[in-house]
């Protein structure tokens, strides 16, 4: 997956745990796991990262291994030292339900599998039963021409003979967006959403509503591009006990945390971009829609 506006700026959040651990779904190229592997190696701490996807890249797991301080037993699996990265060739429902029956809990959960309503919901369904209570999951493809199509890998060029992908499922909806809503519906509130920061994010973030007090985005004086700043998320430390803000690490930055507001609004406001207008219609004038509103936001 490429999450290139967000990896930068999720260290902070990281930064809470004792020894952060991350599930992505999704790998491709690698775009996301390098920049957040070096990253998580800075925090000079313990730390675990899982890539999941249905046709491993074998020169990521060649790149990983090129860095120092990370260690990942797909390219040498006697190793002398405790893995910190992991890979893993396996349809992302039948990984996550595993990972469910072994108890196995992540700080964040990055999804970018299949681009299709059943498989991303089905992925939610399974990655709420992963989190703790400070966890986030992020989600790519909610701006994209995917949030009102479906995508199965399993149609696409590459994957004709990968018995692997998930095979195409008649749903009444289609694509990532309406997956998004209907899990979130289904929480009845326990979970929440906010789009990603920044100009055009094609992700969002998915929080547990009674854990955070409140989510923003600092940017820095005289920045203005968004994989630059740093997201803030402050939670109800007597319900997330696993998060300790003594532990805190700012990797770019010194500045003071101006503390939660009350309460939570939408994180473009400290990009000063305008609010997602109200998607309706069928899915051509919702993609529509979103296609107008990232070209307004392009021409500022």
């Amino acid at each position: 997956m490429s999450y290139q506006n967000v990896v930068r700026p999720l260290m902070q959040f990281l930064s809470y745990f004792e020894a952060p651990r991350v599930l992505e779904i999704g790998v491709d190229k690698g775009q996301t796991t390098f920049p957040l592997c070096h990253n998580l190696s800075m925090l000079e701490r313990s730390w675990l990262y899982e890539g999941v996807d249905i046709k491993m890249n074998p020169d990521v797991a060649m790149t990983v291994a090129s860095m120092s301080t990370i260690f990942c037993p797909s390219t040498e699996p006697n190793i002398p030292v405790p893995p910190n990265v992991l890979f893993y060739e396996k349809n992302s429902l039948e990984f996550l339900k595993d990972a469910v029956e072994n108890e196995i809990k992540y700080n964040l959960i990055l999804i970018d599998g299949d681009h299709n309503y059943y498989t991303v919901q089905k992925e939610l369904e399974l990655a709420q039963q992963l989190a703790l209570p400070s966890t986030i999951i992020i989600c790519d493809d909610y701006s994209t021409k995917w949030a009102y199509e479906d995508l199965y890998y399993a149609e696409s060029e590459g994957y004709e003979e990968n018995d692997i992908a998930t095979k195409r499922q008649k749903t009444e909806k289609v694509g990532v967006r309406p997956a998004i809503h209907d899990f979130i519906d289904k929480t009845e509130g326990q979970w929440g959403v906010l789009p990603g920061p920044g100009v055009c994010a094609d992700y969002c973030i998915l929080y547990q509503t009674e854990n955070v007090l409140d989510m923003r985005f600092h940017i820095p004086p005289d920045i203005t591009l968004a994989n630059l700043g740093i997201l803030e998320i402050y939670f109800d430390n007597n319900k997330c006990p696993e998060v300790d803000e003594s532990r805190m690490l700012n990797l770019d930055y010194v500045y003071q945390r101006p503390g939660p507001r009350s309460p939570i609004r939408q994180m473009t406001e400290a990009v000063d971009a305008p609010e997602l207008p109200p998607l309706v219609g069928d899915a051509k004038q919702k993609q529509k829609i979103l296609d107008e509103y990232r070209e307004n936001l392009k021409n500022g």
